[in-house]
């Protein structure tokens, strides 16, 4: 078909180091990796290849709490204070107000040190206990700011309630019904087979990406999967496998505006924008960290997907074929 000709020209000469899928009406067109899961060791990528998806994550952790929700464990007007009472302001803090990043809780800084967190019994709680006392940037509600330490919050929130660790609740709810075995928390000491070494790009050459422990992102950003599980959990997202209809409305409902353009549903980003002439819509999460950038689209006018994962920290590439591939799409 023309259109995968024309993809293809485009991708194989970019110089994107990742995986790419790309699937019109449930109909994958495009699976594909390209560049090196192994630069050392000269091990392509491939379709298959695991790899970190940064704040994607995040749509994961939306749908165990609306889960919880959807088996009346939990209700998205919630207070914090019935599951974290000593946390600044949280008889104003909702579920609601964490899913939709309008709680106004403040986020730690990525340059600390967080070694005295990871060696805690339990990171996520630790990591709360330290920002539970900082004022609150805003009121809640009144305004989006885009926070990890709110779906850190989450998380914990989902570990008490379900009596499970994340990635427990996460796998026996989600992953192992819709077949995802690719996918999982990455934690500092797992060995994840067919799993990609992270880079980034410093003066134009390839470096190891600086260590960061995923713990640290958690709730947030501490998912790995590959584009065929992203594609499988998309699925199960349009056809309401495990979470019924009206609760996936919630998930891509514009609940706050974030800028002219997007604004922020569940762990779903909503967009209207144009496109070569057209106005189209949206729903996506992008992800990004030491040694990674990830993409997560879905075009409901076109029915196309379009899911893109780098293990190479390289803004201005990876963006350049993501815009490029919007280009192609709606010609």
């Amino acid at each position: 078909m023309q259109l995968l000709e024309t993809l293809n020209s485009f991708l194989d000469k970019r110089g994107f180091n990742g995986e790419i899928l790309i699937s019109i009406a449930n109909e994958v067109i495009l699976k594909k990796g390209y560049g090196f899961a192994s630069f050392e060791h000269n091990v392509p990528n491939t379709a298959d290849t695991v790899m970190r998806i940064a704040s994607i994550t995040k749509q994961f952790t939306a749908a165990c709490i609306l889960k919880l929700y959807e088996d009346g464990l939990l209700d998205l007007n919630d207070l914090l204070m019935k599951y974290i009472p000593d946390f600044i302001q949280a008889d104003k803090i909702t579920i609601h107000h964490l899913l939709s990043n309008s709680s106004g809780i403040a986020n730690f800084e990525l340059e600390m040190d967080f070694y005295p967190f990871t060696t805690s019994d339990n990171v996520a709680k630790a990591l709360i206990d330290y920002i539970k006392d900082k004022p609150l940037l805003f009121e809640p509600g009144s305004k989006f700011n885009y926070s990890i330490s709110g779906y850190l919050v989450l998380q914990y929130i989902i570990e008490i309630v379900s009596k499970q660790d994340f990635e427990s609740y996460l796998k026996k709810t989600f992953l192992k019904k819709l077949g995802m075995l690719d996918t999982g928390f990455d934690f500092p000491n797992r060995v994840v087979r067919n799993k990609a070494s992270c880079y980034k790009i410093t003066d134009g050459l390839i470096e190891c990406a600086d260590y960061i422990d995923m713990r640290i992102a958690g709730g947030g950003g501490g998912l790995y999967s590959t584009v065929m599980d992203l594609y499988k959990w998309n699925k199960s997202l349009l056809t309401h496998q495990i979470l019924k209809e009206e609760t996936i409305k919630k998930m891509i409902e514009p609940h706050i505006k974030a800028d002219e353009v997007n604004s922020y549903g569940y762990g779903t980003i909503i967009a209207n924008s144009e496109v070569n002439g057209h106005d189209i819509v949206k729903y996506y999460h992008p992800g990004g960290g030491n040694g990674v950038r990830s993409f997560n689209t879905y075009y409901p006018q076109i029915e196309v997907q379009v899911i893109l994962i780098s293990n190479v920290e390289d803004v201005k590439t990876f963006e350049r074929v993501r815009k490029g591939i919007d280009q192609i799409l709606w010609k």
